[in-house]
């Protein structure tokens, strides 16, 4: 990690919710100082790197139905629930295997309340037309229409509410003739998929142990070098590692070598050949990742072997300290 510079970014949160004696009480037994909230509400402040914030997360989800408004202060955006692959194979190649990826973020956005419904390509230039999807076949048809146009840098995808679900779907390739191989500078293909976190709610970890499964089928599906699932301000293409801590502050130089570099450190880490020989190979990794997960799976292709590294069973339980301790074990692929 880069000597004095940020970590990860940890915001203070808000929450105002609906008052009464017992909540009151309740409150306070947590440890938490409360004040007004305005007329029937109370509200208090607690900082996501504190003690009492996995104990607070798991009150608030049980009580959602008090709660008026949570927030991340100075502005921030509360952080998504993100996953990503990249890969170098073609963009044909990634949307004709992505077809049970879509149908878990297909199903997880509806059962959520927040189904994905609109897709709108994108180029450097312009902004193409919206298309209501009624299921992930209507996105799939949408994806290979664009890869006959051509021209699209990429396909965003988002629910018709607040878009709180959303999803990527890049196709740089086309926009380049090159030939990607070991010989040439690449740029990989990055499809990702995000959900912010204040939607999944008191499912957040069957939500997250979904996206991890599916993120990992995905990565050996489309032949991908590296992926990832955890917490991120964003669902776009730079992660909070890469706008923050880099060693050379240029946050997407190092995409064209990530089957070698990883790209942060997350609570669920989807390693390749290349990474693995770095760390030492999967026997070293199994005895030193600070990881309660380590699962090792062959592949077919020119990668061989994939390795996920998930540093707790259960999403919530992940605290910042522990993704710094693996930030440290990671230090040899961070860019």
């Amino acid at each position: 990690m880069p000597a004095g510079g940020p970590k990860f970014w940890r915001p203070m949160h808000r929450f105002i919710l609906e008052t009464s004696p017992g909540i009151e009480a309740e409150l306070e037994s947590l440890g938490l100082s409360i004040s007004d909230g305005g007329p029937g509400y109370v509200s208090f402040e607690v900082d996501d790197t504190s003690e009492l914030w996995s104990t607070v997360r798991e009150w608030v989800d049980q009580h959602r139905d008090l709660v008026r408004l949570e927030e991340a202060l100075d502005g921030e955006p509360l952080p998504w629930l993100c996953s990503c692959v990249t890969s170098y194979e073609s963009a044909g190649h990634v949307i004709s295997g992505m077809g049970g990826f879509l149908d878990f973020a297909f199903a997880v956005s509806a059962d959520l309340g927040v189904p994905l419904s609109i897709a709108v390509p994108l180029s450097s230039a312009r902004l193409g037309r919206k298309r209501k999807l009624v299921g992930s076949a209507s996105l799939m048809k949408i994806a290979q229409d664009i890869l006959e146009e051509g021209g699209w840098s990429t396909l965003m995808v988002y629910d018709d509410d607040d878009q709180s679900t959303e999803m990527i779907i890049p196709f740089w390739h086309q926009l380049n003739d090159t030939v990607f191989d070991e010989a040439i500078t690449r740029f990989g293909l990055q499809p990702s998929f995000a959900i912010r976190l204040a939607w999944p709610g008191p499912r957040l970890d069957e939500v997250a142990d979904r996206m991890a499964s599916s993120t990992a089928s995905l990565t050996e599906a489309v032949g991908a070098v590296y992926g990832f699932v955890g917490q991120e301000n964003s669902p776009y293409a730079e992660t909070r590692y890469e706008m923050f801590d880099q060693r050379d502050h240029s946050p997407t130089s190092h995409l064209e070598e990530v089957d070698r570099v990883a790209r942060g450190s997350f609570w669920c880490n989807l390693l390749t050949d290349k990474h693995i020989e770095t760390l030492g190979g999967v026997d070293r990794i199994c005895r030193e990742a600070p990881c309660a997960i380590i699962e090792e799976n062959t592949r077919t292709g020119p990668v061989t072997t994939q390795v996920r590294l998930q540093v707790t069973e259960r999403f919530s339980e992940t605290t910042w300290e522990m993704l710094d301790e693996l930030a440290e074990y990671l230090d040899p692929l961070l860019p």
